[in-house]
């Protein structure tokens, strides 16, 4: 027996598998036959079901059984391989006391102590969180967070206790765990209460939200800054966690990210952007604070935005089908891996218009984009 869960979009059968949390989409007589196989009815009855039903040989109906069933038994049997890049460096030795660096980082009422062991630790979070640092010795913590590599791993301890450690430089995993950390300690939550993060920007009117995703170096960012100089409020930049419950977006309070070049162009609409300092080389990444230290209030999404900035395209906002995208977010996303989360991500993200945005002209992206939250 497999446990699954299933929504039905333009005659698509989108599927997701317990124990492996993914996704798949079949059409019919493909759903039929997983269907029956997942409830542990053997091939044979599958295939003389499939051939009554859908007029094929005996050879035939055999046949697709065995294609459908072997190929979800493939997924079934293939393991995520977590990647950890190989880099030389100098391990503090085991025990060790010396702090690197510590910050105090206030996000709206909550403060939270940081302690890093190492220069490496620092730049994975330091520069995302510098806007927030008060110098203040007498304010009531959140929480104490430490972070410091030991026999090959990088650690977190949060009030002294260890919550996680991963392989050395599994970047994503580790600053995936202290993100979720704080957004816990922000909003009162638990891991149970989110449905995914999604690596998108997010940004809202204060009633609904709009989330730009694309993979990196493709603009959202820089979509979410155009807004944002706008009015619009930014709820996250990289990381939009949304909740399983009543599905909304959360403030997720990190540096918005943006490339020299942009940082210039909206200096004179954006305040925070005055005194940045945008002589960095190509390439590099500057972090910007929102507009204000506030938590922004949890808001419903509105749409999804897949973006592409394109010199050849002035302006286009498509919509797009919901199933054809899918993959695309799911790629860039962690959707948590139960069957609640999955039926509301399912019912969440398929009741949401879907569209792509191509654009180089920023002025017709941004009325375009205003209408999404109308």
């Amino acid at each position: 027996m497999i446990d699954f869960r299933y929504y039905i979009a333009d005659d698509i059968y989108v599927v997701w598998i317990a124990g492996i949390n993914r996704y798949v989409q079949l059409l019919e007589p493909a759903f039929g036959v997983f269907g029956m196989w997942a409830k542990g009815t053997n091939k044979e009855t599958i295939a003389e079901w499939c051939a009554s039903r859908y007029s094929l040989s005996e050879a035939e109906s055999l046949h697709f059984v065995d294609d459908i069933t072997n190929h979800i038994r493939l997924l079934m049997d293939s393991k995520p391989v977590v990647k950890t890049e190989q880099v030389a460096y100098d391990e503090p030795a085991t025990g060790q006391k010396d702090y690197f660096a510590t910050a105090i980082y206030r996000f709206g009422t909550h403060a939270f102590r940081f302690i890093y062991r190492d220069s490496y630790l620092e730049d994975l979070f330091h520069p995302l969180f510098v806007h927030y640092v008060i110098d203040s010795k007498t304010i009531d913590f959140t929480s104490t967070f430490e972070l410091y590599t030991e026999n090959g791993a990088d650690i977190l301890s949060v009030n002294e206790l260890t919550v996680c450690e991963f392989p050395a430089r599994s970047v994503d995993l580790y600053q995936g765990a202290v993100f979720m950390e704080i957004l816990n300690a922000i909003h009162g939550k638990q891991m149970n209460d989110w449905m995914g993060v999604f690596h998108a920007s997010a940004v809202s009117d204060g009633k609904k939200a709009v989330l730009f995703t694309a993979p990196s170096g493709s603009g959202k960012s820089t979509i979410a800054m155009l807004m944002m100089a706008q009015g619009y409020a930014s709820l996250s930049d990289d990381f939009v966690p949304v909740a399983i419950r009543d599905p909304e977006v959360f403030h997720f309070p990190a540096g918005i990210s943006v490339k020299p070049g942009t940082a210039d162009l909206l200096k004179d609409q954006l305040p925070q952007l005055q005194h940045l300092q945008t002589s960095a080389l190509p390439g590099d990444e500057l972090y910007v604070a929102p507009a204000n230290n506030n938590i922004h209030p949890s808001v419903p999404a509105c749409a999804i935005v897949f973006v592409k900035y394109d010199t050849e395209i002035a302006f286009e906002l498509k919509r797009e089908s919901n199933p054809c995208m899918m993959n695309d977010l799911i790629r860039q996303s962690w959707i948590a891996g139960t069957p609640e989360a999955a039926e509301r991500f399912l019912h969440w993200y398929f009741n949401l218009p879907v569209y792509s945005l191509r654009y180089s002209d920023n002025n017709s992206a941004v009325e375009g984009l205003r209408k999404l939250f109308d």
